[in-house]
């Protein structure tokens, strides 16, 4: 990655395209067979999105490590609802697990269990339900739990048939199927574009 939030957005280029784009690397690309519908992109940088996940491993990791024991409990935000840093990072954990959990049910022929949300109004008390319980646990354990999902989704990345990456979950969730891969971006661009600046916020640090 050339920088942390220029590549992070190609990240999320990537996420709604449903490829991914590096800037620095020209690897041989991992060929996808006829089961993607014609729309979508037909390659998958292996090699491109383990190194991302990497990267984004240090710099998760980085960030943390600077986070002082007193920002966990400041808003990320200027009005009252606005989570904590600790809420913030226990949301981001919540969905990096979730991701990962859909994934794994996908590489095992399983069907994805979407544990308290059968229709899209459900995402709401979802949301609070989970950061009401993950809150419960330290900072230290979140942080650990979030890097470990970032090398997971690497690690599934590697052993996702062609047909498994390319395979549309309903999620109850949302208003349409999504397939695999943009599950494998979703891991990405949740955490570092979606809630970066969020968990920056009063920290004194750029974001991500």
């Amino acid at each position: 990655m050339a920088s942390g939030l220029v590549s992070l957005w190609h990240l999320l280029l990537a996420a709604l395209r449903g490829y991914v784009i590096h800037p620095l690397q020209n690897k041989p690309k991992r060929k996808i067979d006829s089961v993607m519908q014609p729309e979508m992109e037909t390659t998958f940088d292996l090699t491109a999105y383990q190194a991302d996940c990497a990267e984004l491993h240090n710099i998760y990791d980085t960030f943390f490590n600077r986070v002082d024991a007193s920002m966990w409990t400041q808003s990320t935000g200027e009005n009252p609802d606005d989570w904590t840093l600790h809420q913030t990072l226990a949301h981001v954990v919540s969905v990096a697990e979730s991701l990962n959990q859909v994934i794994e049910a996908v590489q095992q022929d399983q069907q994805p269990n979407f544990k308290g949300i059968t229709r899209p109004s459900d995402l709401v008390g979802w949301n609070r339900g989970q950061i009401a319980q993950l809150s419960q646990h330290p900072p230290s354990e979140l942080i650990t739990r979030l890097l470990a999902s970032v090398k997971q989704a690497a690690q599934y990345a590697g052993v996702l048939s062609a047909e498994q990456l390319t395979r549309k979950i309903d999620f109850p969730a949302y208003n349409r199927p999504a397939p695999v891969l943009n599950l494998l971006h979703w891991q990405h661009s949740h955490t570092g574009i979606v809630h970066a600046a969020q968990l920056g916020h009063d920290a004194n640090m750029a974001p991500f």
